[in-house]
Protein backbone atom coordinates (compact mmCIF):
# COMPACT_ATOMS: atom_id res chain seq x y z
CA UNK A 1 0.00 0.00 0.00
CA UNK A 2 2.72 2.20 0.23
CA UNK A 3 3.91 2.38 -2.63
CA UNK A 4 0.89 3.01 -4.44
CA UNK A 5 0.80 6.15 -2.00
CA UNK A 6 4.34 6.75 -3.47
CA UNK A 7 3.26 6.18 -6.73
CA UNK A 8 0.28 8.82 -6.17
CA UNK A 9 1.46 11.20 -4.52
CA UNK A 10 4.79 11.59 -6.97
CA UNK A 11 1.65 11.67 -10.02
CA UNK A 12 0.04 14.43 -7.83
CA UNK A 13 3.22 16.48 -7.72
CA UNK A 14 3.85 16.14 -11.41
CA UNK A 15 0.31 16.89 -12.70
CA UNK A 16 0.75 20.01 -10.11
CA UNK A 17 3.71 21.42 -11.91
CA UNK A 18 2.31 20.85 -15.45
CA UNK A 19 -0.64 22.63 -14.25
CA UNK A 20 1.81 25.13 -13.00
CA UNK A 21 3.16 25.21 -16.39
CA UNK A 22 0.55 25.33 -18.22
CA UNK A 23 -0.80 28.11 -16.56
CA UNK A 24 2.60 30.03 -16.89
CA UNK A 25 2.78 29.62 -19.84
CA UNK A 26 -0.63 30.45 -21.11
CA UNK A 27 -0.06 34.01 -19.12
CA UNK A 28 3.10 34.60 -20.85
CA UNK A 29 1.89 34.32 -24.32
CA UNK A 30 -0.63 35.96 -23.56
CA UNK A 31 1.19 38.76 -22.24
CA UNK A 32 3.15 38.88 -25.43
CA UNK A 33 -0.19 38.87 -27.71
CA UNK A 34 -1.38 41.64 -25.60
CA UNK A 35 1.71 43.47 -26.04
CA UNK A 36 2.01 43.01 -29.60
CA UNK A 37 -1.64 44.10 -30.17
CA UNK A 38 -1.12 47.31 -27.87
CA UNK A 39 1.51 48.21 -30.27
CA UNK A 40 -0.23 47.78 -33.34
CA UNK A 41 -2.79 49.42 -31.72
CA UNK A 42 -1.13 52.49 -31.05
CA UNK A 43 0.44 52.81 -34.40
CA UNK A 44 -3.17 52.55 -35.87
CA UNK A 45 -4.11 55.59 -33.73
CA UNK A 46 -1.92 57.22 -34.62
CA UNK A 47 -2.24 57.30 -38.28
CA UNK A 48 -6.18 57.57 -38.15
CA UNK A 49 -5.38 60.45 -35.54
CA UNK A 50 -3.00 62.31 -38.40
CA UNK A 51 -5.35 61.63 -40.96
CA UNK A 52 -8.12 63.43 -39.44
CA UNK A 53 -6.12 66.53 -38.00
CA UNK A 54 -4.34 66.72 -41.39
CA UNK A 55 -7.71 67.68 -43.14
CA UNK A 56 -8.71 70.24 -40.44
CA UNK A 57 -8.85 73.42 -41.50
CA UNK A 58 -7.27 75.31 -38.89
CA UNK A 59 -5.76 75.00 -35.17
CA UNK A 60 -9.03 75.28 -33.62
CA UNK A 61 -10.79 72.14 -35.48
CA UNK A 62 -7.58 70.05 -35.22
CA UNK A 63 -7.82 71.04 -31.18
CA UNK A 64 -11.49 70.05 -31.13
CA UNK A 65 -10.42 66.79 -32.93
CA UNK A 66 -7.66 65.86 -30.12
CA UNK A 67 -9.78 66.78 -27.24
CA UNK A 68 -12.80 64.90 -28.35
CA UNK A 69 -10.45 61.30 -28.97
CA UNK A 70 -8.95 62.04 -25.94
CA UNK A 71 -12.30 62.22 -24.02
CA UNK A 72 -13.42 59.01 -25.68
CA UNK A 73 -10.69 57.58 -22.75
CA UNK A 74 -8.73 55.07 -24.98
CA UNK A 75 -5.91 57.17 -24.99
CA UNK A 76 -3.21 57.79 -21.92
CA UNK A 77 -1.22 60.87 -23.45
CA UNK A 78 -2.02 62.49 -26.40
CA UNK A 79 0.02 65.68 -27.74
CA UNK A 80 0.33 67.73 -30.78
CA UNK A 81 3.30 69.86 -30.94
CA UNK A 82 2.74 72.02 -34.29
CA UNK A 83 5.58 72.98 -36.54
CA UNK A 84 4.74 76.65 -36.47
CA UNK A 85 5.95 78.24 -32.74
CA UNK A 86 2.93 80.61 -32.84
CA UNK A 87 0.58 77.65 -32.93
CA UNK A 88 -0.91 76.28 -29.37
CA UNK A 89 0.39 72.78 -28.50
CA UNK A 90 -1.85 70.29 -27.57
CA UNK A 91 -1.10 68.19 -24.36
CA UNK A 92 -3.48 65.59 -22.56
CA UNK A 93 -2.25 63.37 -20.57
CA UNK A 94 -4.63 60.88 -17.81
CA UNK A 95 -3.16 59.58 -14.63
CA UNK A 96 -2.62 55.74 -14.39
CA UNK A 97 -5.50 54.21 -13.23
CA UNK A 98 -7.02 50.93 -11.88
CA UNK A 99 -10.27 51.01 -12.65
CA UNK A 100 -11.43 47.67 -14.50
CA UNK A 101 -11.82 44.01 -13.70
CA UNK A 102 -8.01 43.46 -12.91
CA UNK A 103 -6.63 44.16 -9.21
CA UNK A 104 -4.33 47.26 -8.83
CA UNK A 105 -1.78 44.84 -7.36
CA UNK A 106 -2.09 42.69 -10.77
CA UNK A 107 -0.96 45.67 -13.31
CA UNK A 108 2.72 45.62 -10.76
CA UNK A 109 2.77 41.68 -11.73
CA UNK A 110 1.66 42.36 -15.97
CA UNK A 111 4.40 42.66 -17.95
CA UNK A 112 2.44 44.83 -20.18
CA UNK A 113 4.37 48.36 -21.51
CA UNK A 114 3.00 51.45 -22.72
CA UNK A 115 3.76 51.91 -26.09
CA UNK A 116 4.16 55.23 -27.66
CA UNK A 117 3.11 55.96 -31.48
CA UNK A 118 4.16 59.10 -32.65
CA UNK A 119 3.64 60.53 -36.20
CA UNK A 120 4.85 63.30 -37.99
CA UNK A 121 1.87 65.41 -39.78
CA UNK A 122 2.83 67.49 -42.91
CA UNK A 123 2.51 71.04 -42.49
CA UNK A 124 0.63 70.40 -38.81
CA UNK A 125 3.31 68.98 -36.44
CA UNK A 126 4.10 65.92 -34.49
CA UNK A 127 1.73 63.90 -32.99
CA UNK A 128 2.65 61.59 -30.31
CA UNK A 129 0.10 59.11 -28.63
CA UNK A 130 0.04 56.34 -25.77
CA UNK A 131 -3.10 54.08 -25.21
CA UNK A 132 -4.17 53.22 -22.05
CA UNK A 133 -2.86 49.89 -20.28
CA UNK A 134 -6.68 48.94 -18.82
CA UNK A 135 -8.33 47.18 -21.26
CA UNK A 136 -5.34 45.19 -21.98
CA UNK A 137 -4.53 44.48 -18.51
CA UNK A 138 -8.28 43.54 -17.88
CA UNK A 139 -7.95 41.05 -21.07
CA UNK A 140 -4.88 39.15 -19.19
CA UNK A 141 -6.81 39.38 -15.84
CA UNK A 142 -9.77 37.52 -17.55
CA UNK A 143 -7.00 35.48 -19.09
CA UNK A 144 -5.29 34.16 -16.04
CA UNK A 145 -8.32 33.81 -14.09
CA UNK A 146 -10.01 31.73 -16.52
CA UNK A 147 -6.75 29.34 -16.33
CA UNK A 148 -6.85 29.54 -12.93
CA UNK A 149 -9.99 28.02 -12.69
CA UNK A 150 -9.17 25.69 -15.34
CA UNK A 151 -5.97 24.37 -13.31
CA UNK A 152 -8.45 24.70 -10.01
CA UNK A 153 -10.65 22.24 -11.62
CA UNK A 154 -8.20 19.79 -13.08
CA UNK A 155 -6.84 19.25 -9.24
CA UNK A 156 -10.23 18.84 -7.73
CA UNK A 157 -10.50 15.89 -10.23
CA UNK A 158 -7.59 14.73 -10.05
CA UNK A 159 -8.43 14.63 -5.87
CA UNK A 160 -11.29 12.90 -6.51
CA UNK A 161 -9.79 10.55 -8.78
CA UNK A 162 -7.25 9.58 -6.08
CA UNK A 163 -9.86 9.09 -3.39
CA UNK A 164 -11.78 6.79 -5.23
CA UNK A 165 -8.54 4.94 -6.55
CA UNK A 166 -7.46 4.62 -2.90
CA UNK A 167 -10.97 3.34 -1.72
CA UNK A 168 -10.77 1.01 -4.29
CA UNK A 169 -7.20 -0.48 -3.47
CA UNK A 170 -7.79 -0.70 0.19
CA UNK A 171 -11.38 -2.68 -0.71
CA UNK A 172 -9.05 -4.92 -3.18
CA UNK A 173 -6.21 -5.44 -0.50
CA UNK A 174 -9.37 -6.36 2.17
CA UNK A 175 -10.97 -8.60 0.24
CA UNK A 176 -7.50 -10.30 -1.21
CA UNK A 177 -6.76 -10.70 2.67
CA UNK A 178 -9.70 -12.10 3.76
CA UNK A 179 -10.00 -15.78 4.33
CA UNK A 180 -12.48 -17.22 1.57
CA UNK A 181 -14.99 -19.83 2.83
Amino acid sequence: MASVRQLLVISSLVIACILVGMLAVGVSLMERRLDAQLQTDSENAAATLALLISAQPDAAARRRVLDAAFQQGRFAELALKPDEASAPDFQARRPARSVGDAPGWFGALADIQPHQAVRQVAGVGTLRLTLGLEPARDALWSHVMQWTWLALGLAAFWILFIVALGARVRRALSTAASPHD
